[in-house]
């Protein structure tokens, strides 16, 4: 999971961060936050991907912006057709009824003028449990795993142990394939291979490429 920060006023922008962190400080959480001043190219790609994020949006983002905070998120809604992610709204502007019109299943807007550190916490607090409770699939009892964030899983040769692999890191368990099959759902590809059809951008010649341009080779 990764928080994302869309805010063009460059001290908002710390500021939200620093509250985000403190929340996560707070959760006990190892959390990526990743801060934008504009919509751009690096952006556009996170969107796209499968992750699961919470994402924390100005609505105005300046008039040279080439997406504000509503535009964003339908195309997380919309082109991505992620409605998993969770998604905040930050305005000094009361917009609110576009987003509600628009069915875009926006957690909360929050006004910036008016108890603006609180109401952001909680709703951080808020959008994690959610996500907690919707979205994690426990493992052991030590690891907890979001199903959109796995790339694959696979038996470790000559051992007890699997290894999960998700878009930033990698897990050994000690669980056997048929386990890791049922409890996270995954494509059986051989009989010591699982992988996330979602993932997966090409299967060709053995090999298997995911969204994040990692190749693997299976072996017989």
């Amino acid at each position: 999971m990764k928080i994302i920060v869309v805010e063009d006023i460059s001290g908002f922008n710390k500021k939200i961060k620093k509250i985000v962190n403190q929340v996560l400080v707070e959760e006990g959480l190892d959390i990526n936050v990743l801060t934008y001043l504009q919509y751009n190219n690096d952006l556009r790609n996170i969107i796209r991907n499968k992750e699961i994020k919470i994402y924390i949006l100005d609505y105005d983002l300046g008039e040279n912006a080439k997406k504000n905070g509503y535009d964003i998120s339908r195309e997380i809604r919309g082109i991505a057709n992620d409605w998993h992610s969770i998604i905040i709204i930050c305005s000094v502007h009361n917009k609110k009824e576009n987003f509600i019109s628009s069915r875009l299943s926006i957690l909360t807007y929050l006004s910036k003028s008016n108890n603006f550190e609180h109401n952001l916490k909680e709703s951080i607090k808020e959008a994690i449990f959610i996500l907690n409770q919707t979205n994690k699939v426990y493992i052991t009892n030590h690891c907890a795993l979001y199903h959109n964030e796995v790339l694959y899983a696979a038996k470790e040769k000559y051992s007890k142990y699997c290894i999960i692999k998700t878009f930033d890191n990698e897990f050994r368990v000690r669980k056997n394939i048929y386990e890791l099959e049922e409890k996270l759902h995954l494509k059986k590809y051989k009989r010591y291979f699982l992988a996330n059809e979602k993932n997966i951008v090409s299967f060709e010649n053995n090999e298997i490429t995911f969204k994040n341009e990692e190749k693997v080779k299976l072996w017989k």
